[in-house]
C-alpha cells in the first residue's frame, strides 16, 4: 500500500518529541490493516482525528487506534460514471488514472468541480485555474505516470469534441507536447525542427480503423492546424495508442495527413461528443469503510 499525507498536525507539550511521534505515526499508517478498505483502487482521504496518544505509545498501538477510527468512516465509491457530491470524508476511484479522467471530463464539459478531493487528485490544479490551463496541468501529470501514451489517451477520450480540449492544445508549447510523447515511448524525429518527420508515410488503413470520435477530432485538428503541426501529431499518437499499434512520429504523421485529406462527408457528419455520464455517487454498505487523513491524501492498494 502507498499512502501519501499532505498535512500532518501533531500537538505536544514537548516540542522536541514531535519528530519521534511523527515517525511513529508514519510507521503506523504503513502497518495499519485499514479495515473495510476496498481491495484495490485509490482512496482520497480528508482527515483523520486520532485524539490523545501517549508520547511513549509504540507504532503498533497507534496503528490499532487508526483502525478503530477507520471502522466508523464510510468510503463513497466514484465509479461507473458517478462522482461523489458533497463533503464526503473518503472517496474511492478504481485507479489514479480513473480519477484524473473523471476530473478532466468534468472540466472539459463545463463543470466546475469544487469538492475537496479534486485538488488531491491533481496536485497543482485548483478550481481557480482557467479550464484550458487546468487540462494542461492534468495531462502533464498523467504523462509522468507509468501508464504511458495509453494512459494519456484514456484521459483524453472523454474530452474529444470539446472546445476546452482544443483550447488547451492551443496554449501548450510544442516542446511540451514532444516531451509528453517521449515520456509515452514515441520515437521523435527532430529532423525538421517541429517534431514531424517529413517523409512519413501513412500506415495502411490505420486512420480508418479508428473510432469515429477520434477521427472527427483528428479531422478538426488537421483543418485548424494543418497536417504538419505538433498538436495534430500528438492527437494522432494518442489515437494510435488505443489500437495497440507501435506508435512513431512516422505513423502518427501519416494518420494526421489522412485526416486532412478525408472529405468531411465520409465521417457521416460530426460525431456526437463523448460526455462523461455523471451522477451522485452511492455510499458503500457499512462493510466497506475507509480512512481519512488530516487533509486530502490518497492511499493506493
Amino acid at each position: 500500500m502507498n499512502c501519501r499525507v499532505r498535512r500532518l498536525r501533531v500537538r505536544a507539550h514537548d516540542r522536541a518529541a514531535v519528530p519521534t511521534v511523527s515517525a511513529r505515526l508514519e510507521d503506523a499508517l504503513r502497518t495499519s490493516s485499514l479495515p473495510g478498505f476496498p481491495a484495490n483502487g485509490v482512496i482520497y482521504l480528508k482527515r483523520l482525528h486520532l485524539g490523545r496518544i501517549a508520547m511513549s505509545a509504540p507504532s503498533c498501538v497507534i496503528a490499532k487506534r487508526i483502525d478503530e477510527v477507520l471502522r466508523n468512516i464510510t468510503v463513497v465509491r466514484a465509479e461507473a460514471g458517478q462522482w461523489a457530491h458533497g463533503d464526503h470524508v473518503a472517496v474511492w476511484f478504481a485507479s489514479e488514472l480513473e480519477a484524473y479522467r473523471a476530473l478532466a471530463g468534468l472540466i472539459a464539459h463545463g463543470h466546475l468541480p469544487r469538492e475537496w478531493y479534486w485538488p488531491a487528485v491533481a496536485c497543482g490544479w485548483s478550481p481557480q485555474l482557467p479550464p484550458d490551463r487546468g487540462i494542461v496541468e492534468i495531462l502533464d501529470q498523467v504523462s509522468r505516470m507509468p501508464t504511458g501514451l495509453a494512459g494519456l489517451a484514456h484521459v483524453v477520450r472523454p474530452m474529444l469534441g470539446s472546445d476546452v480540449l482544443f483550447n488547451a492544445l492551443n496554449v501548450i508549447d510544442g516542446g511540451l507536447l514532444v516531451r509528453w510523447m517521449e515520456r509515452g515511448g514515441v520515437a521523435i524525429d527532430d529532423g525538421d525542427g517541429d517534431g514531424v518527420c517529413d517523409d512519413a508515410s501513412p500506415e495502411p488503413r490505420a486512420y480508418h480503423t479508428l473510432p469515429v470520435e477520434w477521427r472527427t477530432s483528428l479531422r478538426r485538428g488537421a483543418t485548424s492546424w494543418g497536417p504538419l503541426d505538433t498538436r495534430g501529431l500528438f492527437l494522432a499518437a494518442l489515437a494510435l495508442a488505443t489500437t495497440r499499434r507501435r506508435v512513431t512520429t512516422g505513423t502518427a504523421a501519416g494518420v494526421i495527413r489522412e485526416a486532412a485529406a478525408e472529405p468531411t462527408a465520409t465521417l457521416g457528419g460530426e460525431a456526437p461528443r463523448v460526455r462523461p455520464e455523471l451522477g451522485p455517487a452511492v455510499p458503500e454498505p457499512a462493510s466497506e469503510v475507509g480512512a481519512v487523513t488530516e487533509s486530502p491524501a490518497s492511499a493506493d492498494r
